[in-house]
């Protein structure tokens, strides 16, 4: 009887903590929208015909895997540092009254898209490429163009180049 509490005794014992320790997941990391799916290829040089009154359509979807994000988006003209040609004016296609695109929980997939067309006084029928960008961030704009709070919000970028071959005779915007 003595071995077998010895041999007992020298066995590692089974501990049963009194309450669960329960702790919350690690947040997910901020992460910057996805642009995807393009309508017209990323990075393109695209062709707007003056003989066309319908343009040509630029949509994306944009995914966010951070729930609580909403999602903002601005489409720049000729944006600064794009190699664009000086005379070139830099321009802020307006959304509406915000830059807000959706508040939809995740995942959050959204359709963003801007028509282009000559008659535009945007695009001035300049037969110059010229760039269109689109900026999709996680957070508001705080200013002009793309800026916003570097700390809190991230921002994605879709590019293409517009030729216009607009006649002096296209129509005027739809």
């Amino acid at each position: 009887m003595a071995g077998l509490a010895a041999l007992l005794s020298s066995m590692p014992a089974c501990i049963i903590p009194v309450a669960p320790d329960f702790q919350d997941p690690d947040a997910f990391p901020q992460v910057a929208p996805w642009i995807h799916e393009p309508s017209q290829p990323f990075a393109q040089v695209v062709s707007v015909l003056g003989s066309s009154r319908e343009g040509v359509i630029f949509s994306v979807q944009v995914t966010d895997l951070n729930a609580s994000d909403k999602l903002y988006a601005r489409w720049i003209v000729n944006p600064p540092g794009m190699g664009k040609d000086p005379s070139l004016e830099t321009v802020t296609l307006l959304q509406g009254a915000s830059d807000e695109v959706t508040d939809r929980l995740l995942p959050t997939v959204v359709l963003v898209e801007n028509r282009i067309f000559c008659g535009s006084d945007t695009w001035k029928s300049n037969p110059l490429p010229q760039q269109l960008e689109l900026v999709v961030a996680d957070g508001e704009f705080t200013g002009d163009l793309d800026t916003v709070d570097p700390m809190k919000t991230r921002r994605s970028y879709a590019n293409w180049t517009i030729l216009l071959e607009c006649s002096s005779t296209a129509g005027a915007s739809p």
